[in-house]
């Protein structure tokens, strides 16, 4: 089975490129204004902008298109950069032997995957439907949503930075409430409107309310997650205080339908298999070709 994750996405800006003339402008992008941006003498034009974008993962340029803010975040980062490589070639930094080596190392490193990239190329529609839906099929589980709690809670407040007599007078508080209220559970919400400095949820017998289980604070987040319905846990120190927890339902998280991961399954099934045909190809270039190691 793959190891499928939810895709977060993080874009590393490459070098602009010169646009080749096939590289017309898209019709998503045909309000990008002639020149995109410019520093001092350097300038991008929409049809480099556009070329630029096309280099991106393809479910990268669909936000893309849609995210007006990270379009102008892409294009001040890549005109710094464009700057800042025409200010290193301006002062020659480009001839110094050892940044010139490094640059033939880059280049020879870009030639060799650009090469082995084009012997393990796929077809331009794999994978077939069928494919995508077999791999929905076998993970549907990790494409689960978070499951959903609704958690009743006694809250003192007792920040990590208050003065000790304040922290000490509130764990000594929280675990007498935590006798009262595992001595008589059915009293919990009145303990909460009576007792929990957490105005909102006293209002309403602690009832936190559903969320889901990754909205939790990270110091609650295990002991919820081991309760069991109408359980109350012992107290639990946070950031902010003490807390004593009443985990009052949980609802299953729902399964994310194809339609909204069929890309991401899309590019992971392509990563995949490009990955496994390229050991395939070196293996057969050593097979062919076997190689001589001389050192003794």
């Amino acid at each position: 089975m793959i190891d499928y994750r939810f895709v977060i996405f993080f874009i590393v800006f490459g070098c602009i490129v010169p646009a080749k003339a096939a590289d017309l402008p898209s019709k998503a992008s045909e309000h990008v204004p002639s020149v995109v941006a410019e520093m001092g003498h350097v300038k991008i034009s929409a049809v480099e902008f556009d070329a630029f974008k096309r280099q991106l993962d393809p479910e990268i340029r669909v936000q893309l298109e849609k995210d007006v803010p990270l379009q102008k975040k892409l294009a001040q980062d890549a005109i710094i950069k464009k700057f800042l490589i025409d200010q290193a070639r301006s002062v020659g930094f480009d001839k110094k032997s050892d940044v010139r080596e490094q640059m033939d190392r880059t280049a020879e490193q870009s030639l060799l995957a650009q090469y082995i990239a084009d012997q393990v190329k796929l077809a331009p529609d794999f994978p077939s439907e069928a494919e995508i839906k077999n791999l929905y099929e076998k993970n549907k589980e990790v494409l689960r949503q978070p499951d959903k709690v609704r958690v009743a809670q006694i809250f003192l407040d007792a920040p990590m930075d208050a003065d000790e007599t304040i922290k000490k007078k509130a764990r000594a508080q929280i675990y007498q409430l935590f006798k009262e209220v595992v001595a008589a559970p059915k009293k919990f919400g009145d303990v909460a409107k009576q007792k929990s400095d957490h105005q909102e949820s006293a209002a309403k017998g602690g009832d936190m309310g559903l969320v889901s289980l990754n909205q939790l604070i990270p110091e609650l987040l295990p002991v919820v997650s081991s309760l069991q319905p109408n359980e109350i846990s012992s107290p639990v120190q946070s950031g902010g205080g003490w807390h004593i927890l009443k985990l009052l339902e949980v609802q299953k998280g729902e399964i994310v339908p194809l339609s909204a991961v069929k890309m991401s399954l899309t590019n992971a099934l392509r990563r995949q298999t490009m990955q496994k045909k390229e050991q395939e190809f070196l293996q057969y270039v050593v097979t062919k070709t076997p190689p001589t190691i001389n050192i003794k």
